[in-house]
């Protein structure tokens, strides 16, 4: 307090005056960069949230879509070996062409940037061995066909597992 009584009242007011100034003005910067913080941070949770929602309406879409060409496409194996142990199946073949197979090719080009590439060559080896099924008279490529299309069907689980972690999923009971 020595150094206080070197100096007139009035400059004593004005140290007063100018670190009170100083005091508001932290005060009132520490608020502005809070409120500039927070509302970043509430507008990267919203991105990251609205990301978020994207990534799951798109997993859900490839999800269904997946599933959608599986049965497909086991339905089009089912009719073609109907139609060879000499079941009448409408609406199978027209002119030389397996129409729901038609479908399928029609499908995977229209659908093919929602489908993962390992789905969309899973799903084309499928839909290929299918035609080569629907085109083939000899027993022993009839065999070497379905191997192969069982093999695709093997490596769809496997992979519909993995993206989906269908096998992860459990139901717990809560007590």
């Amino acid at each position: 307090m020595e150094w206080a009584s070197k100096y007139s009242p009035g400059v004593l007011a004005l140290l007063i005056v100018a670190t009170a100034a100083v005091y508001v003005l932290k005060l009132l910067t520490d608020k502005v960069v809070a409120s500039q913080f927070d509302r970043y941070v509430m507008q990267m949770e919203l991105r990251l949230k609205q990301r978020s929602d994207f990534e799951q309406k798109i997993l859900l879409d490839q999800y269904e879509l997946v599933c959608d060409l599986a049965e497909r496409l086991l339905r089009v194996a089912t009719d073609l070996h109907r139609h060879r142990l000499g079941t009448q199946v409408e609406g199978l073949l027209r002119d030389g062409d397996v129409v729901p197979l038609t479908a399928v090719f029609e499908l995977l080009a229209l659908k093919r940037y929602l489908l993962k590439q390992r789905f969309y060559e899973i799903f084309w080896n499928q839909a290929h061995t299918l035609l080569a099924t629907a085109n083939s008279r000899d027993q022993h490529e009839m065999g070497r066909l379905e191997a192969q299309y069982l093999r695709n069907l093997e490596r769809l689980y496997e992979s519909m597992n993995e993206v989906f972690g269908i096998e992860r999923i459990s139901w717990e009971e809560t007590t």
